[in-house]
Parts: C-alpha cells; sequence; structure tokens
C-alpha cells in the first residue's frame, strides 16, 4: 500500500499530480494519503462552507483545513511541514479575495503515527486572527458520530475519478456522504487495480468512515479538509467538524470507503492546545480567561473565567525576595522595585522560575493563575509561558499551560494576566519561563496569585 505524498510533483505542464511513495502500513501498494480529489460533489454555494481553508505553498494549494477559530486551523498532521500560508474566505482559486494568513505555529498530535495515519490531526495557529467579515467557523465537539449518518465533505479536489487523469476545479466542491461504523470499515476488502487488498486490522478508534452507494466516497476531497455535520438553514445554518480527511484505497471504490481522522476521539487534546495557544478560543470551549485580553477587546474575547468561589492558595508579590518561588529557576533575578514596582522578579531569554509545590484541598480540579507581567524587548515570535508540573511523568517534568506573546498583549507596560487549567493531582507547582530568541528577551514579574475550586 502507498503513500500518497503531500507535496505536489510539477510536471512540464506545471500541473499538479499526485505521487506514490513508501509503503506505509500492510499489503504492497493502493493505501494513500487523501490529497485533490472530491469525487461525484458539485460546486458548493459561495460563502456557505467559508470555514473550509486552502494551504498554499509557493506552487499553490496542496492541503484543505477548518477554521474553528479565527486564529486556528484543524488539518492533518500530514500535511505538516515546510513554508505555507492559509487561505481564508476565497470560494475561488481564480479570484485574489479573502485573506491569506501566516502561521505562527503547527501543532500535531503527539501520538501521531505516519506509516498507520493514526491521531492524524494538526493544529495551525495563524499569526493573528483572520479580519474578513464573512468568514463562518465550524464546531468542535465530543459528539460520537454513530453509523447511517448523513456529513458533508468540501474541498478544491480533483473531480475525475480515474487516478491517472486530473480535473481540477476553481471552486469549492461538496458531497455528502454516509457514515459507517468501524468494525464494518475495517471488514472492507475487495479488488483494485487486479489485486486483492482490505482495510482488516487498519481502522483505529481515533477514525471515521463514510461511504456512498454512487461512488462519491473514497477520495472526496483534499488531505485535511473538513467532514461536517450539519444543522439549521439559511443564516441559522451550523456545520459541527466531526472527521478530519486523512486516508483510503483507490478512489470513489464501491468496497473501500473514505476514512477521515474522528474529531471525537481527540476533543479532548484539540481543546487543550487551543486553550493554551489560541488568542481567540470558541466560547464552547470554556478557556481560562484572560483579563488584559478582555479590557482591551471586551466585545469579541470569548475566554471565560469559570463561576463559583475560588479558594486563594498562593499570593507572592516578591517583596523581600522570591518568596514561594524560593525553589527557583534558571537565569531568574529579583530586584527590590522596577518599573514603578515593589519587589519585582525577572526572567530573560530561556530562564525560569518555579514556585514551591502547594497543596489542593479534596475535590479541587482547576486552578486559576493571576499575575502582573511587563514584556521588555520582545519580539513577535518570543512567548512567555504558564507551566504546571506533570505529577503523571515518572521523571516529574513541566508541561505547558498556556503562552502569551506580542500579539496577545502590549510590550513595556504592565498587563494583568488570568489564566485557568485542570489541576494536575492532589498538589499544583507552577513555572513561569521566558521563550526568547535574544538574552535582551525580558519578562518582569510584579505579582502571582494561585486559586483553586
Amino acid at each position: 500500500m502507498n503513500q500518497r505524498s503531500t507535496t505536489l510533483i510539477i510536471v512540464l505542464s506545471t500541473l499538479a499530480a499526485v505521487a506514490t511513495g513508501k509503503t506505509i502500513r500492510g499489503g504492497d501498494h493502493h493505501r494513500e494519503l487523501q490529497r485533490n480529489r472530491i469525487i461525484g460533489g458539485s460546486e458548493a454555494q459561495e460563502d456557505r462552507y467559508s470555514f473550509a481553508v486552502s494551504l498554499q505553498d509557493r506552487i499553490g494549494h496542496f492541503c484543505g483545513g477548518t477554521l474553528i477559530s479565527p486564529d486556528t486551523v484543524l488539518s492533518a498532521a500530514h500535511c505538516g511541514g515546510g513554508g505555507y500560508d492559509i487561505v481564508v474566505g476565497r470560494h475561488d482559486h481564480g479570484d485574489r479575495d479573502g485573506e491569506v494568513m501566516s502561521v505562527k505555529k503547527e501543532r500535531k498530535h503527539p501520538s501521531y503515527e505516519s506509516d498507520t495515519t493514526h491521531n492524524d490531526f494538526m493544529l495551525i495557529f495563524l499569526d493573528k486572527p483572520v479580519s474578513v467579515n464573512n468568514v463562518k467557523f465550524a464546531s468542535v465537539t465530543d459528539n460520537f458520530v454513530r453509523a447511517n449518518e448523513a456529513v458533508t465533505v468540501v474541498g478544491w479536489g480533483d473531480t475525475d475519478i480515474d487516478l491517472d487523469e486530473e480535473e481540477l476545479p476553481d471552486e469549492l466542491q461538496e458531497v455528502e456522504v454516509y457514515t459507517i461504523g468501524n468494525k464494518e470499515c475495517d471488514d472492507s476488502e475487495g479488488i483494485i487495480d487486479g489485486e486483492r487488498d482490505n482495510y482488516n486490522g487498519q481502522i483505529t478508534s481515533s477514525m471515521l468512515c463514510a461511504e456512498h452507494p454512487k461512488r462519491k466516497d473514497s477520495c472526496q476531497g483534499d488531505s485535511g479538509g473538513p467532514l461536517v455535520k450539519k444543522s439549521g438553514s439559511g443564516s441559522g445554518e451550523e456545520f459541527e467538524l466531526v472527521g478530519v480527511v486523512s486516508w483510503g484505497v483507490g478512489c470513489a471504490h464501491d468496497d473501500f470507503p473514505g476514512v477521515y481522522a474522528r474529531v471525537s476521539a481527540e476533543y479532548r487534546w484539540i481543546k487543550e492546545e487551543v486553550c493554551k495557544r489560541s488568542s481567540r478560543p470558541p466560547a464552547s470551549f470554556g478557556c481560562g480567561g484572560d483579563s488584559a485580553d478582555k479590557v482591551d477587546d471586551s466585545a469579541s474575547t470569548t475566554n471565560t473565567i469559570p463561576s463559583g468561589s475560588w479558594r486563594t492558595v498562593m499570593n507572592e508579590d516578591f517583596i523581600g525576595g522570591f518568596g514561594k518561588f524560593s525553589i527557583g529557576g534558571l537565569g531568574s533575578k529579583h530586584y527590590p522595585s522596577a518599573k514603578g514596582k515593589r519587589g519585582v522578579a525577572l526572567v530573560e531569554n530561556r530562564s525560569t522560575l518555579s514556585s514551591n509545590v502547594m497543596s489542593l484541598n479534596s475535590g479541587e480540579s482547576r486552578i486559576r493563575v493571576d499575575l502582573s507581567a511587563q514584556f521588555l524587548n520582545f519580539e513577535n515570535n518570543d512567548e512567555f509561558c504558564l507551566d504546571s508540573l506533570d505529577w503523571s511523568s515518572g521523571d516529574l517534568k513541566y508541561k505547558e499551560e498556556k503562552c502569551w506573546s506580542l500579539r496577545d498583549t502590549e510590550s513595556k507596560k504592565w498587563i494583568n494576566k488570568t489564566f485557568v487549567f485542570d489541576a494536575p493531582s492532589r498538589s499544583v507547582s507552577i513555572r513561569l519561563r521566558c521563550a526568547g530568541n535574544d538574552k535582551h528577551d525580558d519578562v518582569l514579574i510584579d505579582k502571582v496569585q494561585v486559586r483553586a475550586q
């Protein structure tokens, strides 16, 4: 079974062609990552699926993705790597409308397996939120999609069923398909190119299969593109992202359904990463709030602080020293006063500042961190991060909870930041970290409060 390359091969006519590559699991050939094919569909109504985005490099479109918040795209992990932009709000590739967005960071699922395409997810965080007005966002939930549900896949893929021929539309295409159970999908077998093949043992819990009786099912869209459930109509129509186009055998083959990454299976990972890295996460995620963003952009922010009472676990004002951060860190400094504040700690370049371990009461499961900080000499790719001690790891490593950059706040001005995350265990320790690339990248910290709920 052959992997279909995630890059475009340019022939003399400069047409994009799909290339087969190394064997990635079972059998001898045929198994391909989905690229640029949407069979048996029709042109979508312009702006109806405006959450569908195009990943484009200097050659052109090579993968699809789904806008799930103003600065976050969900795509396929096998689409990742290399330099590219995200094109938003452009129905027709022959036009120049919409917006071309730069990529700030891409995060592949930590358990993605390239040879099996298990957990074929990648989150792409944009350099800034989109500003085009007519863009919708697809919702992400943990709702499990059962068999026999009507779903829609969209993309700018090849509309010719023949793998040796290409008919590439400029306009976004759509096709309705129907989900099938994972066991039925795993039992799929048949003849392709004169040889017998099957899906046996290849369909994991992170996958979702869909097909159509009229040969519309196996190569429906671009890698990374959306598979959605629709509800409502007109201006009230809503779209729930249930799958990410991943792989399949052949193209619109009667015996082999299309295989998608099942979004509900990794909802928790998606939510945690988006809450950490997005400046405008979906309101449905209930991410920790950011008080500075609320003051500066209260009309549009979606960050919320869970209601209810909070117990103060730690207050530190750094007057007289590091105080509750006495276990210190790497390269941190203390000042009796700085920038108009009494008692200030500093982290710079790659330095850290770690707190003592704090005990939680029975039943407390959420941690809220409020801090006052000032960014000095930051550049756009520098970050100030909040980490928590991961008690589940044998060597007690810190894991990242939230990072802020100049895209989220202002430089050389005291600002207040708030973030809420799940308590890692019955105890908590936080670490403040500067992730810069220059010795002059500094963050001053005036106050830190930790509360539990």
